[in-house]
């Protein structure tokens, strides 16, 4: 998606409800954690609150902007708990192991599927020997539609108003959908005095295709759920939640 000139307003859109999901994962886990797409540091902040130290990689320098921001500003205190690196999930080399990574708010959707088995097999060489891998998809029903609806609004500090809208449109032959989101902004007569959209595409992932490249990279399925509250996973989920680990340590009862 880039999140380029709507990174400064995401956090004003949080509509996902999986923070504490997170945060929870991360309470029970030993070890540093480490955020793929970690846009904001929307997540990743809250988790540094336990006393963890974290990492956040991003390819968008945008959203690296506001989380930098966000840490130098309402997050000051966390500062020596975080590190925020623009680094691609596909291909990242951090030279440490970490105890929990996880991907929040779809962010591996926006990888082809061709290439995730490359973000697994990342993952994979910098979780700890008992690590968690754990991430979120939009759920193939979700996704398998065509779609156009106001999306929220928020007033702005200004006396202004951000208006969002999202447009998605499924794709079956390419089995993505594109995904068009439009901001506009509303002064206090009600005009818009600016307006501008950011666009990309979601791959729709299946809980079959989820296992088969986890498989291949070396994971064990820990738990499915269909939202962020463990509630079971079927077809009408609006969500597709995963928890994983290493193969090995699975088989050794941790």
């Amino acid at each position: 998606m880039g999140y380029r000139a709507g990174a400064r307003f995401y956090d004003l859109f949080d509509t996902k409800g999986n923070i504490d999901f997170y945060v929870d994962l991360a309470r029970v886990t030993d070890g540093s954690v480490l955020e793929l797409g970690v846009g904001t540091g929307r997540v990743l902040f809250e988790i540094a609150r336990l006393g963890k130290q974290v990492v956040g990689i991003d390819t968008s320098p945008a959203m690296l902007e506001v989380a930098r921001a966000k840490l130098r500003g309402a997050y000051a205190e966390l500062q020596s708990h975080c590190r925020l690196i623009e680094q691609d999930m596909r291909s990242f080399d951090l030279d440490e192991s970490f105890g929990l990574i996880y991907s929040a708010s779809s962010g591996l959707q926006e990888i082809r599927a061709e290439d995730l088995p490359r973000v697994f097999e990342c993952v994979a060489r910098h979780l700890a020997d008992h690590g968690v891998f754990a991430f979120d998809v939009v759920s193939p029903t979700s996704l398998r539609k065509s779609s156009s609806r106001l999306a929220g609004s928020s007033e702005l500090h200004d006396g202004r108003e951000v208006v969002r809208y999202i447009e998605q449109v499924y794709d079956k032959e390419a089995n993505r959908t594109s995904v068009t989101i439009t901001y506009e902004i509303v002064d206090a007569d009600g005009k818009v005095v600016e307006k501008f959209e950011e666009s990309g595409k979601l791959t729709i992932l299946t809980r079959e295709m989820i296992e088969g490249m986890l498989t291949e990279a070396g994971f064990k399925i820990k738990a499915v759920y269909g939202d962020f509250t463990g509630g079971s996973y079927d077809e009408a989920s609006p969500w597709l939640v995963v928890v994983a680990a290493r193969r090995q340590a699975v088989a050794g009862g941790t």
